[in-house]
């Protein structure tokens, strides 16, 4: 953790501690002045209230960046308060017994002094700190460390660490978008070939050349079927396909005419079968269209009649505590992940930004996603090669990550974060 962010995170708990310190101090004073509660019922009712503030600024703010589950951080934080709460009660009524009732308010803010700063460390070091996960088989002591030594930047493979005091955690970083264009498929075949991608999703409406799909293969690359109806589908099949809004409206109304919707989804399978030989490794879709309403039972309906063995599928569900992550779980992945029994599925998902293309930022991003990451998550990435030869919404930072993606940078944080690689067929 840098100087800075922990600066900012201390500025945070200030913050936050104060504004819950504030709502403790009104809610006591005006329940004891204007309602004429006793000082110790006040007490315990300001509590209630100034618990509530502390949680959700603590979790929202001061350490949203440590992994942690919510669930896990509640009961941590209950439990820190609730001794807290303990020792202010008991420390409160000592004083008031010796002092008398009059001198509430100093002994309050005494008091409160003191089981801040205890509070401070229980939550920065236990309540809100993310367990770590559980070391796998091999991947403690006896296991060499894998070292970076290559000559340039792009023969710089991604090796997990060995350091036996190091928890190993497995991810699957998954480009989006193969068969858009000859850049994003370049960058998918020279990213595999690096073992710096598990995995990538086949626009099965686009194009895959052979030898594109032949060094992919050779690479051990997950090949999945990222559903498309805002992309080529949008061009092509105007009547079904469409916009993002377009099809989020007519997705959460249910307006898609069934069959037409069905047809362009049998379509897309009978062409990735058609292009790569084989079933898909896993399922996702274009801007996460395969978890919206009425889309999401066609598409799982086709799937199950396919493939016996069902193939993943690709789970929204966030790890990290930005807006944008929680709104596309909301927009149909909750759902998903509730009534798809019997589907494998990754446990958490990473990797959204506002696709701005600036280095400094995306780097800041690749930080906190690998921190943050659970064992088994998900990542997804756009990379494209560098070329004036065609044009995208989201070139920029296509190849803004291409060039982050192909460094030296990106290999050591992957090793400093103690992560390995993971491929589909792993996830439970």
């Amino acid at each position: 953790m840098t100087a800075a962010h922990s600066a900012k995170q201390g500025g945070y708990f200030l913050l936050v501690g104060a504004t819950a310190a504030a709502v403790h101090f009104a809610v006591l004073a005006l329940a004891v002045e204007g309602a004429h509660v006793p000082p110790l019922s006040a007490n315990l009712i300001a509590f209630a209230v100034a618990f509530c503030v502390s949680f959700a600024g603590h979790y929202r703010l001061t350490f949203r960046h440590s992994g942690a589950h919510w669930r896990d951080s509640v009961l941590r934080w209950l439990a820190v308060s609730l001794t807290g709460f303990a020792a202010n009660q008991t420390l409160f009524a000592l004083g008031l017994a010796w002092l008398g009732a009059a001198y509430y308010l100093p002994l309050w803010f005494a008091v409160t002094l003191a089981v801040t700063a205890f509070s401070f460390i229980a939550g920065k070091y236990w309540a809100f700190h993310a367990k770590p996960p559980p070391l796998r088989s091999g991947g403690g002591v006896g296991r060499r460390r894998h070292t970076l030594n290559s000559k340039h930047v792009l023969a710089t493979n991604i090796t997990s660490p060995t350091d036996p005091a190091a928890y190993m955690k497995k991810l699957t970083l998954n480009i989006d978008d193969l068969g858009l264009s000859p850049a994003v498929n370049e960058a998918v075949c020279h990213l595999a070939e690096l073992r710096r991608i598990q995995s990538t999703s086949l626009m099965s409406l686009g194009e895959l050349p052979h030898e594109t799909l032949a060094r992919l293969h050779a690479s051990d690359c997950d090949i999945g079927l990222h559903l498309d109806l805002t992309g080529f589908a949008a061009r092509q099949y105007p009547a079904v396909g469409g916009t993002l809004k377009q099809t989020l409206a007519r997705a959460w109304l249910r307006r898609f005419e069934p069959t037409a919707l069905r047809d362009l989804i049998r379509r897309q399978f009978d062409r990735f079968e058609d292009l790569t030989g084989h079933a898909p490794a896993f399922i996702d879709g274009h801007q996460h269209v395969h978890q919206f309403p009425q889309i999401r039972e066609t598409l799982l309906q086709e799937a199950a009649a396919r493939y016996p063995a069902r193939p993943a599928l690709r789970s929204t569900r966030p790890f990290a505590r930005d807006h944008k992550s929680r709104l596309i779980h909301t927009l149909g992945g909750q759902h998903l992940d509730r009534h798809s029994d019997g589907w494998r599925k990754n446990p958490c998902f990473g990797g959204v930004y506002d696709f701005k293309p600036d280095a400094a930022t995306l780097a800041g991003h690749w930080q906190r996603w690998l921190a943050a990451a659970p064992d088994g998550s998900v990542i997804m990435c756009h990379p494209a090669v560098p070329g004036d030869d065609w044009q995208d919404d989201i070139k920029p930072a296509r190849e803004n990550e291409w060039r982050y993606l192909t460094s030296d940078a990106f290999a050591a944080l992957w090793q400093n974060h103690a992560c390995e690689t993971q491929r589909w067929a792993e996830i439970p």
